[in-house]
């Protein structure tokens, strides 16, 4: 859920100023039986159908939190002369949205409490407010339950998966209540329950004194012990909110780190100027580069994954905006990035790629982890440009950098099996994208066309993979996907892979998008990493669902395609 930008702390005496409201977008699709928590809701629900649950938020609109990243006014701590003492806790819709907070100071002066938010915000409340949002102490009144409130449970929606825990319960209905990360609900029937329960957390190991340092966690086991909550969601955004988050000049602050481009103003680029903005060029290469960041941010800070997405008129599918927590705004100085999906890279008017041998050669480095590539093909972003490119300059600069690459993307670039064969001998190698890939033609002295097995090298050899994106390109087919469901080995491949985005489908003579491989393997790989798999997106359709989902119902499994041919 995106924030404001820091400011002071706002009270709540009365309606909050628009520009200190949160997102007002629910972050996931919504199944269309949804249920109230209430009684009646949970009867008629039960009465019609016990096996059908879907998550929903509370639909009233209440006034938004303020972000508060510095004190207003001296506060003192909350004590017996203060009708409510510092851990009184409270419950507020925002947007659709229950946050859960709890009184942390109050300042006897002004008669405001502070009160601070499950995820950090924080606003001031007079205690006319405070006993609004209270909520009922339940403690001395336990609720017989099957699972006890505070259960933890782990749930597939449209490809993501999501945590929650049980809340209350309705000892009539026998359902429970779940809240989920985000703050949505849903009721679950108890016997439904079971198959979503999350393992018990193990004790860590007790080491014995001047044991040996141990190896360094992985950045899946480090991210539950450093405190960085991570969220993987979808957000439902309008065109006009995508819009107000549209960087125009970010290209233009953020010069490109490789050498020979060019910066011009926005509006120079072809089909740019004219409409609005989220139709631009500009916006376009700021997609590119956000999905690259947010590829980043996974494999190497350990972020979550946030996106949204938004409809064109001349566009079948969806067009995807990844929201990334840090992007070329905060890497624009790192030198261990290579980005050249930049504005800079592109001739404004003639579509040309800036790309040459001799630049991007001289910008990596041994120390290099990340490099992004954009339009590096023969004819350019455009492939109506004169240009020619030798697929072996990239394979150089993967060798340059083998032993520290962690993130690689390729966006409407030639690709060959060379290029490949040099991504499978980099072992911290992360984060792979590779979209709208320009096959090679075997032209080039030494370069061969890419193909499956190549990609399957790739994924048996890099054991630390945690996001695979390939979309649109044409060495995504069997040996790909039996690489990852590794039936032919003992050890499980990329255990540690937590995005899965594939578009890479075959058609016959009564089907179309037919997923390649084994599909039986594939349900039961995909099953087996239902824990560890976050963002799961199968061939999606024009809704961006994917053909598979996780657990889901049976017509949620479309990996045998959709009858019809698609002349139809």
């Amino acid at each position: 859920m995106s924030k404001e930008k820091k400011g002071s702390l706002k009270r709540t005496g009365g309606s909050k100023p628009k520009s200190a409201s949160k997102s007002g977008s629910k972050s996931k699709s919504k199944s269309p039986t949804q249920k109230k928590w209430s009684k009646t809701a949970t009867t008629a629900a039960k009465a019609t159908s016990k096996a059908t649950s879907a998550k929903t938020t509370k639909t009233a609109t209440s006034t938004a939190k303020a972000k508060i990243t510095s004190k207003a006014t001296p506060a003192t701590t909350a004590t017996s002369l203060s009708p409510y003492p510092v851990g009184t806790k409270i419950s507020k819709d925002f947007d659709g949205a229950f946050y859960s907070g709890e009184v942390v100071s109050y300042d006897a002066k002004s008669n405001y409490y502070k009160v601070r938010y499950e995820d950090g915000d924080q606003e001031e409340m007079e205690d006319k407010d405070i006993k609004r949002f209270l909520v009922e102490n339940t403690t001395t009144q336990p609720i017989a339950t099957r699972y006890p409130i505070g259960t933890k449970i782990y749930k597939n929606f449209d490809g993501v998966f999501y945590s929650g825990e049980i809340t209350d319960y309705d000892a009539e209905t026998e359902y429970s209540k779940i809240t989920y990360e985000d703050g949505d609900q849903e009721e679950i029937e108890n016997k439904d329950i079971k198959q979503y329960l999350l393992p018990p957390p193990q004790e860590p190991p007790q080491e014995p004194p001047q044991a040996p340092p141990q190896a360094p966690l992985s950045r899946s086991e480090a991210s539950k012990h450093d405190g960085k909550e991570r969220k993987f969601r979808v957000l439902k955004r309008t065109k006009k909110a995508i819009n107000a988050g549209i960087d125009k000049n970010r290209f233009l602050r953020n010069p490109c780190c490789v050498a020979g481009g060019k910066q011009n103003p926005p509006e120079d680029y072809a089909n740019t100027g004219r409409g609005a903005p989220i139709n631009s060029y500009y916006h376009l290469i700021q997609r590119l580069s956000d999905r690259n960041y947010a590829m980043r941010g996974l494999c190497i800070d350990g972020d979550g994954l946030s996106y949204t997405s938004f409809t064109k008129t001349d566009m079948l599918y969806p067009v995807v905006v990844f929201l990334p927590e840090t992007n070329l705004n905060d890497h624009s100085k790192n030198p261990t990035i290579l980005d050249a999906c930049h504005l800079d890279m592109i001739h404004p008017t003639t579509g040309a790629c800036l790309l040459t041998e001799t630049n991007l050669l001289q910008a990596v480095s041994p120390e290099t982890e990340c490099i992004f590539l954009n339009g590096f093909q023969n004819g350019g972003p455009s492939r109506r440009d004169k240009q020619k490119v030798d697929p072996n300059v990239v394979v150089k600069m993967i060798n340059a950098c083998k032993d520290n690459l962690k993130c690689f993307a390729l966006t409407e670039c030639i690709v060959s099996n060379e290029i490949l064969g040099a991504l499978a001998s980099c072992k911290k190698l992360m984060g792979l994208t590779f979209y709208t890939t320009q096959a090679c033609s075997g032209s080039s002295p030494g370069s061969t066309q890419a193909d499956d097995k190549g990609l399957a090298a790739i994924i048996k050899a890099c054991t630390d993979l945690r996001w695979l994106y390939v979309v649109d390109c044409d060495f995504f087919r069997d040996a790909s996907w039996k690489a990852i469901s590794n039936n032919d080995s003992p050890t499980t491949a990329c255990p540690n892979l937590e995005v899965l985005w594939v578009t890479s489908h075959k058609s016959t003579r009564s089907r179309h998008h037919v997923c390649y491989g084994d599909h039986d393997a594939i349900r039961r790989t995909l099953s087996d990493r239902a824990s560890t798999l976050k963002v799961c997106m199968i061939n999606c359709d024009t809704e961006l669902k994917s053909r598979h989902i996780i657990g889901g119902a049976k017509g949620t499994d479309r990996l045998g395609g959709d009858a019809g041919s698609l002349d139809d």
